[in-house]
């Protein structure tokens, strides 16, 4: 048109005037524009005609480049989308068949998210003329297949920034709906399917919002069920997504997470996530972790960075394996395949565990730890049998693990420090162990330094926990030793002690040997050697048999022989033998022992003492208990043929007292005392009572003794009665009377013999008679009728003596022979010639 404008003024300028136009003929430039528009609708409708046409078949290479423009639109070089056709109806939607979101690395491309079909539906005019936009998107089947690359690194994809425009002020809203999706790991067969949901995107100049209502899925590995749900925020801005909050349920486990993304970096520039609670047992069975522990903490876990250089802090408290937790706190820096764990610190209770480690991403395992009171038997975290013992360890570990089904195999050293394990006090030790893959130990080593021993053992714990341990305690001094070997008391000796134990748990089978060399107890008793063989099993109902063999047995020092012993072990001890042999003394026994509380109840049916070819049996049973240190013998009788003694009392070890009482019922003193078939041998049946109570080697005596028809050193007489009392240091006689015919003696007063009773008797013994030129005397004697001839056996030179006497007699020594201290006066009848 303006070119027909300059055309006529350049005629008007040169004097050419065009000819007149026809009344109501059309412009010719005006022909020229309709023409040109009617080409371009032309064209426009036969363009739009054949993109529908092409769209609505899935041209292939239409559908490439709609699927080219979208990828550059919002991937980066590692990052595209791929799909197997586009179709759909300009005005209506578009169908994407298989779309999928593929992350290029080294290894090759993986595909990151796929799905089998990808609907949207628009209003195509809203789309190109509105500012307010609205598309509904369904996504059929989706997969999300989170893999690892050959270094270990989860495979994440890249997103680049927003290509929009800075006068583009549209928003455009995306109702997004996913059905029958699924998520898998590729570590630990973890897979949840049935994934379905409903989201809603808002695409605005500034951001991009992301608000998802519910998603949920359940789990589809075989045996372990379970379920998750998903709800939250997400906001797109400046290259970055925000998730806060964003709310998931594991089970009964409940997470809330706020994490901010780089999405062109694949990063997390900070994070939080809250467990309130964290099911520990659920979680794990999910991700196959064997053994399952139980347990819900709370706490939080913070990270910055990526899969192969970020940084992380753990900090949890509450139950875990029915323990609490205190605190649970850790740091962690991830660099390429693995992560590192520093400062990491775990309370129990009293018990400490702290120490660093490297998890692999491939499963190992490598970590240094440090115990402080660690009891054994409430650990957690480790699969022990239920009869460990419990106690305070401390020390250095270092474990090495790599990751397994059913159990992780591991190696496991540990440094032991000063500590204890139940009765067992630990100086030092070391123990090496393996876990096996199938949740078997194996203890290749382990030794332990004990107050005066040391203690080594070897073994395995199989799969069905089945035990195989053989064990070597080596004591150089058992003095040292007495809190593990209470109750029993030992003062000094030296061991070596061999054995095995093998069989399940609850109850294994035992086999032990055993050296004691120059033992000896704190109540006094002592041995040249002990041997002990036994062999049994263990457990609620425990049962085994003991052979004993003890040499040169002696208390204090009084000698007690040798004994051998045979011993069955079920719920009570069967003494199937006991022997004793001292000179030609023995002693012999059977019976039972059982346990009630902290008490030992003995019952024996049958006690034989024999000396020489004298024999005294039991009369029915023998009842006693030992509890602590004392000793109590509520009933033993013995029977002398004639006559019988009965025995009670308590015996105090430690404290080394007594408190005893005896009855003499018509013993034969010819059976008791010297030797039967002496002419010169104690003769008579006594009857009395004894009392003992006080420090064993002094105690208090009270004695009241009847003798019928006496006789000793040939003297004969119709009876003896005697009452006294020992008092340490002295002897006080109330009355010593002895009755022959019509006659009479008798004798009362003190005597300080300035020696212990044991000793006394000890002296006495031994025939040393030394201790009478130290002994104090204050004694009297009345003789009445007395037949001086009765006493002629005594001595040869006796043998003329006659007469009846009727006398006293005093007798007074301190520190001076006897025979020096008589003065005796009284009347003297001598027969007639």
């Amino acid at each position: 048109m303006f070119g027909m404008m300059r055309f006529r003024k350049r005629r008007e300028e040169n004097g050419v005037e065009p000819p007149a136009r026809a009344p109501g003929r059309v412009p010719g430039w005006l022909l020229w524009v309709l023409t040109a528009l009617a080409a371009i609708l032309l064209f426009v409708s036969l363009g739009a005609t054949l993109l529908a046409f092409l769209f609505a078949k899935g041209d292939p290479t239409l559908s490439r480049r709609i699927v080219t423009f979208i990828s550059s639109s919002v991937g980066t070089d590692s990052t595209r989308l791929e799909s197997a056709g586009i179709h759909g109806s300009i005005f209506g939607g578009a169908v994407l068949e298989y779309p999928r979101l593929v992350v290029v690395t080294p290894d090759g491309p993986v595909p990151w998210l796929i799905a089998t079909r990808l609907t949207a539906e628009y209003d195509t005019f809203e789309l190109l003329f509105s500012r307010r936009r609205t598309l509904r998107v369904t996504i059929d089947s989706p997969v999300l297949p989170l893999v690892h690359d050959r270094r270990g690194n989860l495979v994440v994809p890249r997103f680049g920034r927003s290509k929009r425009g800075p006068r583009d002020q549209t928003a455009t809203r995306i109702d997004i709906r996913i059905r029958d999706g699924a998520i898998s790991l590729d570590r630990g067969g973890v897979r949840f399917g049935n994934i379905a949901g409903n989201a809603v995107a808002l695409l605005e100049p500034a951001h991009t919002t992301f608000r998802v209502a519910r998603i949920s899925g359940v789990s589809q590995m075989r045996g372990r069920p379970g379920s998750i749900r998903a709800e939250g925020v997400a906001v797109v801005s400046r290259g970055r997504m925000r998730f806060d909050p964003l709310y998931v349920v594991l089970d009964r486990s409940r997470i809330r997470s706020a994490i901010d993304w780089d999405l062109a970096h694949t990063r997390v520039v900070s994070s939080r996530t809250g467990f309130n609670p964290l099911d520990l047992a659920a979680v794990k069975r999910l991700l196959d972790r064997a053994p399952l522990t139980r347990g819900s903490p709370v706490g939080e876990v913070s990270f910055t960075g990526d899969p192969t250089s970020g940084n992380a802090a753990v900090r949890l408290s509450g139950t875990i394996a029915g323990e609490p937790v205190d605190e649970l706190t850790a740091q962690a820096q991830l660099v390429p395949g693995a992560v590192r764990i520093d400062d990491a610190l775990a309370r129990v209770r009293k018990a400490e565990v702290s120490g660093s480690a490297v998890i692999e991403t491939h499963g190992a395992l490598t970590a240094d730890v440090r115990l402080k009171n660690v009891d054994p038997g409430l650990l957690p975290w480790w699969r022990l049998p239920a009869s460990t013992p419990h106690g305070l360890l401390n020390g250095d570990g270092r474990i090495r693990a790599i990751q397994a089904k059913p159990y992780p195999i591991a190696t496991v050293t540990l440094d032991l420090h000063q500590g204890k394990l139940g009765r067992l006090g630990i100086e030092r030790g070391a123990v090496t162990a393996r876990l096996g893959q199938h949740g078997d130990v194996a203890i290749d080593s382990a030794w332990v330094d004990t107050p005066g021993a040391r203690l080594l053992g070897s073994g395995r714990i199989a799969p069905d926990t089945t035990l195989s341990f053989s064990f070597e305690a080596v004591a150089r001094d058992l003095g040292a030793m007495d809190s593990l070997l209470r109750p029993v008391g030992m003062e000094a000796g030296q061991a070596r002690v061999t054995g095995s134990i093998r069989g399940t748990p609850s109850a294994p089978d035992y086999q032990l040997q055993g050296v004691i060399a120059s033992g000896r107890l704190k109540n006094g008793m002592a041995f040249d050697s002990l041997r002990l063989t036994s062999r049994g099993h263990l457990g609620p109902a425990p049962s085994g048999v003991a052979e004993l063999e003890v040499a040169r047995l002696r208390a204090g020092d009084r000698p007690l022989g040798d004994v051998v012993s045979t011993l069955t072990i079920t719920d009570k001890i069967v003494i199937e033998r006991f022997r004793q042999k001292s000179g030609d003394t023995t002693l012999a026994l059977h019976g039972d022992v059982r346990f009630k509380g902290r008490a030992a109840i003995v019952t024996l049916d049958s006690l034989t003492l024999a000396a020489g070819a004298r024999e005294w049996k039991s009369v029915g049973t023998v009842d006693a208990s030992l509890e602590g240190e004392e000793l109590k013998i509520s009933r033993l009788t013995l029977a002398t043929d004639p006559g019988r003694l009965d025995v009670a009392g308590s015996v105090w070890f430690e404290a080394r007292r007594v408190g005893a009482r005896a009855t003499l019922q018509g013993i034969d003193l010819s059976r008791v005392i010297g030797s039967g078939e002496s002419p010169n041998a104690p003769r008579g049946i006594a009857d009395g009572d004894l009392l003992l109570a006080g420090p064993l080697d002094d105690p208090d005596i009270q004695a009241t003794l009847r003798v019928t028809r006496p006789r000793f050193g040939g003297v004969s007489g119709d009876s003896l009665s005697m009452s006294l009392t020992y008092a340490p240091g002295a002897v006080s006689v109330s009355e010593m009377r002895w009755v022959a015919g019509h006659g009479l003696a008798s004798l009362a007063g003190t005597v300080r013999p300035r020696l212990k009773f044991q000793d006394w008797m000890g002296a006495l013994s031994r025939g040393d008679h030394t201790w009478t030129s130290r002994v104090e005397l204050a004694l009297a004697g009345t003789t009445e009728s007395l037949d001086l001839a009765a006493f002629a056996p005594i001595d040869t030179s006796w043998s003329s003596l006659r007469g009846i006497a009727s006398a006293k007699a005093r007798a007074f020594a301190s520190s001076v022979p006897m025979a020096k201290a008589f003065r005796i006066g009284g009347v003297w009848q001598m027969p007639r010639s």
